[in-house]
């Protein structure tokens, strides 16, 4: 068994552990804690994921694209060359990576052994090795780039701890947004430097708590049956978008946390919403619509943008014989870069946010 595989593992027996720590006791199955019916709890599931570890993210500028390959492989790719020479095999290979535009470093998560993890920073331009922090699991990223949160895990927990890159010291440790329950993953940090949003067992469910990391004090979501996933910060406001699913499908929600304002931006019964990503400039959310066919077995997956304000939605790209995800929007808030999906093979393409200009940009190799 392979380090990859390895560590694949030790996620799907914490992911089991943590299921069975929620609901231990309590009397209620996991899928009505988290509002689904039980016989389609992962249907309609988003196609490729949540096991692959496709990831991708435009770089500084509006022409490259930082993006990993199922099989873990690190590319970097010029959208201004229509061809396989645009694309580079940068020769890591890791299972996450966090970027920070800030500073021109990259943090990839690589296997280390015996299913041990290590989180190693590298500059962007140069791909030269700067540090490495030990046992460091998935992470993000301050908005200045001189810290990183990354999630914590050994046999028994998941946590998260926060080291300054400057020196490598530990600024904040055993970040939990409760002390009676442990395996808590990072989700993102907020542009706002003392908010980071952490994902783990509650109560009434999996749910996303966003932590004053300085003051170790939570804020908790607003609260509804059913469970939280996939958050993303506003990069202008101290918003944040998540995905939740309390009427037995799951949408995208939008709050201001602590003020008790959760909205509904989607609010669709026969649409799965997924992976939401906020423009630069805050006014809209792209993201994945999945629609199950009568059988079950049959969706369609396309990409779609949201109006944060008034929930207005437009459908950017329809498909039918392709699987489109990880919709990510260049820095200037002109193009949308994602991959597709079609026949077994992986594509990138970037698209104009009014849907015009597909342009197919390269095949990604395994």
């Amino acid at each position: 068994m392979n380090n990859s595989t390895k560590f694949i593992a030790m996620l799907i027996a914490i992911s089991i552990s943590l299921s069975a720590c929620i609901f231990a006791g309590s009397g209620i199955s996991p899928e009505r804690q988290c509002g689904v019916r039980s016989e389609d709890q992962f249907s309609p599931r988003l196609h490729g994921r949540p096991y692959s570890k496709n990831q991708l993210s435009w770089l500084s500028g509006n022409d490259s694209i930082l993006l990993m390959n199922n099989s873990g492989r690190l590319f970097t790719i010029s959208t201004s060359e229509e061809s396989a020479e645009g694309l580079l095999d940068t020769g890591i290979k890791g299972l996450w990576f966090a970027l920070a535009r800030e500073r021109n470093l990259i943090a990839v998560v690589e296997g280390v052994g015996d299913g041990l993890v290590a989180t190693n920073i590298y500059d962007v331009e140069s791909l030269e090795l700067i540090e490495t922090i030990p046992d460091m699991g998935q992470g993000s990223f301050s908005p200045d780039g001189r810290l990183l949160a990354g999630t914590i895990t050994d046999e028994k927990a998941g946590w998260v701890r926060i080291v300054d890159l400057d020196d490598l010291s530990v600024v904040q440790d055993d970040i939990l947004p409760t002390r009676d329950r442990w395996n808590y993953y990072l989700e993102s940090w907020s542009n706002r430097d003392e908010w980071i949003s952490v994902r783990g067992p509650m109560e009434t469910g999996v749910k996303i708590s966003v932590v004053d990391w300085p003051s170790e004090e939570s804020i908790q979501l607003h609260e509804f049956v059913g469970c939280h996933d996939e958050s993303a910060w506003s990069p202008t406001t101290h918003e944040i978008a998540y995905l939740g699913n309390p009427d037995h499908n799951w949408d995208i929600f939008v709050e201001l946390p602590g003020a008790g304002n959760a909205r509904n931006l989607t609010s669709t019964s026969e649409v799965d919403e997924y992976q939401p990503s906020w423009s630069p400039d805050g006014k809209y959310i792209v993201y994945v619509g999945v629609v199950s066919r009568s059988e079950g077995t049959t969706f369609w997956q396309d990409l779609f943008i949201v109006n944060a304000e008034t929930g207005e939605a437009i459908q950017l790209t329809e498909t039918p014989d392709a699987f489109e995800s990880l919709p990510s929007w260049s820095p200037d808030g002109e193009k949308i870069a994602y991959l597709s999906e079609s026949d077994g093979e992986v594509y990138l393409y970037t698209i104009d946010v009014d849907g015009a200009n597909r342009t197919e940009i390269v095949r990604i190799p395994e």
